[in-house]
């Protein structure tokens, strides 16, 4: 909740969908949204992550606000919790920079099922047509009161959500939404996995790289710094170490890039 509180605190009040069913005892100036796990399964929300056991989750739950209690938007951005911020500014940044844009779906990455036919998760993708299965990386993306409209459309029918890395992709796809592919975030330091260590993480920030955007980052104590900053002391030992860190994080590159496949920023569809 820190990093959500810290953007609270400089004007940005975004809603935080918590998975739990009941509030937690910690304090939080954020905006914080509980949806009970039966309510969102007795409307059809639940199954967004077929690869996790529990379900609905918090993109379950945050789909139903959307489509229930919140519906006055024209777009909306969703970010899953490991997706860490070296400043709240950094977040602020992103926002205003696709501010005027009328996608229907920006995402980390977007491809159709010829293009990429040895992704692991076509099964989920049963649904719909063939030449209508895309795929795509959505820990951070931006949906459009469309999209939302179209997925709510997708639950009367079918009884449930689909996988959300196939469910909005596909869906663009479908109906010939506009659909962006981000330029905001570098390849090094978004992607499927392995996830960031905290020596890498001080090592990339004190070379100020352009950004400041990283995923995944599971750790509570190292997303903590993306509303407290590193230490003075942390950012002295990295200055000694660079070198071997710099190296490793070279390492660490080559293998993000054969993690998920990357494509420049352009309008896909529409």
């Amino acid at each position: 909740m820190g990093f959500a509180d810290s953007l609270a605190k400089i004007g940005r009040n975004e809603t935080v969908i918590i998975p739990d069913n009941e509030p937690s005892r910690h304090p939080s100036v954020a905006n914080c949204v509980y949806i009970d796990d039966a309510r969102a399964r007795k409307n059809g929300f639940f199954n967004s992550s077929p690869l996790i056991p529990k379900t609905p989750i918090a993109w379950d739950k945050a789909i139903f606000y959307l489509t229930t209690d919140y519906t006055t938007f024209d777009y909306v951005w969703i970010m899953e919790d490991d997706v860490f911020f070296t400043n709240p500014r950094v977040c602020i940044q992103l926002l205003e920079k696709y501010r005027s844009d009328t996608s229907d779906l920006i995402v980390r990455n977007f491809f159709l099922r010829d293009q990429h036919p040895n992704w692991p998760h076509w099964h989920f993708a049963a649904q719909f047509r063939y030449e209508h299965q895309a795929g795509g990386f959505l820990p951070l993306c931006r949906l459009s009161r469309r999209m939302i409209q179209l997925t709510s459309d997708f639950v009367r029918e079918h009884g449930s959500l689909a996988f959300v890395e196939v469910l909005f992709p596909s869906l663009a796809v479908s109906h010939k939404l506009k659909v962006k592919i981000m330029s905001f975030l570098s390849e090094r330091r978004f992607h499927a996995g392995p996830e960031f260590r905290r020596l890498e993480l001080l090592q990339l920030w004190r070379d100020d790289l352009e950004n400041g955007i990283f995923h995944p980052v599971k750790s509570d104590k190292l997303r903590s710094m993306g509303y407290l900053g590193p230490s003075r002391w942390q950012r002295y030992f990295c200055k000694l170490i660079g070198p071997f860190l710099t190296r490793r994080a070279q390492l660490d590159a080559k293998l993000r890039a054969k993690a998920y496949p990357h494509l420049t920023e352009s309008e896909m569809l529409g």
